[in-house]
Parts: structure tokens; sequence; C-alpha cells
């Protein structure tokens, strides 16, 4: 009875394989047929920044040549929006010819690199038929994660099931050592405001190092480990011959430091913040206007960032350590100073922020997440505000 079931499963996947065959179709390719991977550099918009890639198959003897895009999304999809902000968006593999493909980069004068990958006709083959089954309309959808599934990483992953021969030469990366947040500075650095807000998003988690393989969830670092990648059959190459640049683009801007900088308003902030505190104590007022902006702005930015962490898919955004500062409680503590009540515990309760700031200030360099050095300053002006609430409550319960 067992031999008969395992003979039968064998026939229904022998028959499903030949139904799959014949509903994507036979296009055998020829000696003539080269795959390759593109990689393309970043842009200037939000969603390119950090560079593309995707795979080109070109097979003259059937006037082949097409790629398979891993990064593209339909902006139709039911609540995209909400999706989007939730992690809950899929990513879809599309096609194109190479040329449409290459126009919008000839657009940006964004440059495109290509390298021809050194296989034998049969994992050619395999590859091929393996792209186009995930093109399948029940296949091409995939849930988006940036660090560990996106356009960069399901090629990865692709060549690596495909290709018996291909090793993952870690060595290339010895050099690195850098964690996940720091794999991203070098594409962020000349937007400062982006790399701030990126960097209060993201989590300790972020701040894990990386190893070879996971750094290939930038297509930059994809692009240098198949430079090195080897075959295991004596240690062949894998690449055909050196990367062609297929266009040439322009470089990404250097930052310069602008009046606007973070670093630079936040500094203006905290001097601004001194003066009203000088003014505060020779006329022995109150800026509650001035508390309820500061307090009320970090209170806001806590609400996010505990969305982030709990409301969405975003695994990278949890156990985020800005919560230590930028507390969702201070907006309870800006009303109960404007309705003038509880006057005793918002006193202690700005008295404990005033040493856990301190506290966090001190420990900065040692938690196991890198905060946002441009905030330093805002963190040191809630330090001395905090202090001076707890004060002016201690002397007068009334604020």
């Amino acid at each position: 009875m067992r031999s008969t079931k395992i003979f039968l499963s064998f026939i229904l996947l022998l028959s499903s394989l030949q139904l799959l065959s014949q509903r994507i179709g036979s296009i055998p390719l020829t000696e003539d047929s080269r795959i390759s991977m593109l990689t393309c550099s970043p842009g200037e918009d939000l969603y390119s920044i950090f560079g593309h890639s995707a795979i080109r198959v070109t097979d003259p003897n059937h006037r082949l040549d097409m790629v398979f895009n891993y990064g593209t999304f339909d902006f139709s999809t039911p609540n995209f929006y909400v999706k989007f902000v939730k992690g809950r968006l899929d990513y879809i593999l599309s096609t194109s010819d190479f040329f449409s493909f290459l126009y919008e980069y000839q657009v940006d004068q964004r440059w495109v690199i290509e390298q021809v990958l050194d296989i034998p006709l049969a994992e050619k083959q395999f590859l091929f038929d393996s792209l186009r089954i995930n093109y399948l309309p029940e296949n091409r959808a995939y849930r988006y994660d940036f660090f560990f599934d996106n356009c960069a990483t399901r090629i990865r992953d692709v060549f690596y099931e495909s290709i018996d021969s291909l090793v993952c030469n870690e060595i290339s990366f010895s050099d690195y050592d850098r964690s996940f947040r720091q794999l991203l500075i070098p594409y962020i650095s000349h937007i400062p405001w982006i790399r701030l807000g990126i960097n209060l998003a993201l989590g300790s988690q972020a701040d894990r190092k990386a190893t070879g393989w996971e750094m290939m969830f930038l297509p930059d670092h994809m692009l240098d480990h198949f430079r090195y990648a080897r075959l295991n059959t004596e240690e062949a190459p894998l690449l055909f011959y050196p990367e062609v640049v297929i266009l040439e683009g322009k470089d990404v801007p250097v930052r310069k430091t602008k009046l606007y900088d973070p670093q630079i308003i936040f500094w203006v902030i905290f001097v601004l913040g001194l003066i009203v505190t000088y003014l505060d104590m020779k006329t022995k007022r109150s800026n509650r206007w001035f508390d309820s902006v500061i307090f009320g702005f970090s209170g806001l930015l806590g609400l996010l960032l505990t969305f982030l962490w709990f409301g969405t898919d975003h695994s990278v955004m949890g156990n985020n350590y800005n919560l230590i500062w930028a507390m969702p409680l201070h907006l309870a503590a800006v009303y109960l100073m404007a309705t003038g009540k509880a006057s005793s515990l918002v006193r202690k309760y700005f008295f404990v922020i005033s040493v856990l700031l301190m506290l966090t200030v001190v420990g900065w360099r040692v938690l196991p997440q890198e905060l946002p050095q441009p905030l330093l300053p805002l963190i040191l002006l809630m330090i001395l505000r905090s202090f001076n609430i707890s004060k002016r409550y201690q002397m007068n319960p009334s604020g």
C-alpha cells in the first residue's frame, strides 16, 4: 500500500510539472544565451536612494532580451498607503524588455553595471525557468522586508538556489564589520533630515552586525560580493568576464553643512531654551508654552515610535531606545500642566524624567542602540526644562 501511494504521488508530481511547463511555455536557451545581474546606482528620490538590482536574460537566437525585476509594486492595491506604512505591502516580480528597463536610468542619469554569469547551459535554463515560474500570477507577489527580503536578496537567493556550484565567499566581507544602520549611512549622509528620520525609526535590531550574506540587501554590496564569488569546481570565478558599465551616471551629491541641518537647528533651539530659562529665573515666571512645545513634540514623536514598534510589521523598528526620552507620557504631563491638575504628580514626574535623561546622556555611547547625535542638544534642553519644572512646582504647587 505504501509503495502504491509513493508511485501515485510521483505520477501526480510529474503531471503537475508537465502542466506547469505547458502553462509557462517552453523557451529552450541556446549556447549563445547569457544571464547577468544588473546593478543600478542610487537615485535622488527617496525610494531609490539605496540603488537597485535586476536580472537580465538574453538569447540572440530567440531574439530574447528581458529583465526580471523584483522591485515593483502595484499602486492600485486596496489600502495601498496603509499597507505601506504598516509593512504589509506586497512587492511584485515584473518583467520588461531590456531597453525599456534602461530608459528610466538614462533619464535619471544613474549608472548601470552588468555582471554576466559564467555557468553551464543547464544551470542557465534552470535559472530562467525558475524565474518564469516565479513570475506566474500566484507566485510573483512577496511580502517586502527592507533588510531581509527585497529586490536584491531575492536575486541573491535565486542565484544560490539555481547554481549548485556557487559558494558564498564571506572572506570578501571580512573588513566591514558594520551594523545594518551603519551600512545605510553612506546613502543618506547627504540628506540629513532623512538620515535623522531613519535613525529615529530604526530600533536596536538595526545595530546588530550584519553578516556578509545579510549585507547583500544593498545592491552595491551584492555587486561587490559577486566580483569575488567562486564556483566550487576548481575555484573558478563566477563571472564570465569583468563587469561592464552599460550606463555612465552621476555621483551621489556630497553633503555640505547648511543652516537648516538638524544639528544646527537643535542647537539653536537649545540656546533659545537657555534664554527662556534665564528669563524664567529672572522674572520668577514660568513659560508653560515653551515646555508644552518641547515635551508635546517629544510625546507625539514617542507615539509615532510606539506605533512603528507595535502597530506595524517592520521588525527592525522594535525595541527602540529613543522611547527613553521621547515618551508618550509627556503628552499627559503637558495636559496636567495646562489644566493645573495633580501638581504633586507633575513635580515628581519631571524630576524622574530629569534623572532618566541625565542617565541617557551619560550612557549615550554604551546603549545597545545608536541614538541620533543631532538630537543631543534637544535632550540636554529637556533635562534643563524638566528640572526647572520640578523645582517650580516645588516652590509653587500651582506651577
